[in-house]
């Protein structure tokens, strides 16, 4: 089944960035809330892998974005972000490797950075793609059972913050 009949067929596309005018992400308090990270017990989706990409200035922010799926009340069994092989991963970032986040490397193709290495390095899973520039709510949804393995879509989440 291809993307487009799953998605004429099952009618959801999960809306991954509602952006809300008029709001603005309270930085200070994230801060602090990253500071104070700690593993949760929630419900895990196996073979189910959340992409996404940064790169340059970008990555300055890409705290913000992490931690927003890492406080998700469902996870994915793995967040990958891909970055060219010229960026590096800042410090601030490597605590999110402690709660399923792992920074991999490929060439620079833009955007196509979070679907295209996913896609080949882990043909067998579910592939959700995320953007680097949203503060996602904690309304990360289980996709459905009938969801082929060859399926990859975005999941869209009802309601989120654009970070500016």
């Amino acid at each position: 089944m291809s993307i487009k009949q799953f998605v004429l067929r099952y009618k959801i596309l999960y809306e991954l960035y509602f952006r809300l005018s008029g709001k603005k992400l309270n930085r200070k308090y994230v801060d602090k809330k990253i500071l104070k990270l700690k593993k949760r017990n929630v419900p895990v989706i196996e073979n189910l892998i959340v992409s996404l990409t940064s790169y340059g200035e970008r990555l300055a922010d890409l705290k913000y974005t992490l931690f927003s799926l890492v406080m998700q009340s469902i996870l994915p069994e793995k967040f990958v972000v891909w970055l060219a092989y010229n960026e590096i991963v800042p410090e601030e970032l490597r605590v999110f490797e402690n709660f399923g986040v792992s920074f991999e490397f490929c060439e620079d193709i833009r955007s196509y950075k979070k679907l295209i290495p996913a896609l080949i390095k882990y043909p067998e899973k579910f592939i959700v793609t995320a953007d680097d520039d949203i503060f996602y709510k904690d309304n990360f949804q289980p996709l459905p059972e009938s969801l082929e393995r060859t399926a990859t879509i975005d999941l869209y989440t009802s309601l989120s913050l654009q970070i500016v």
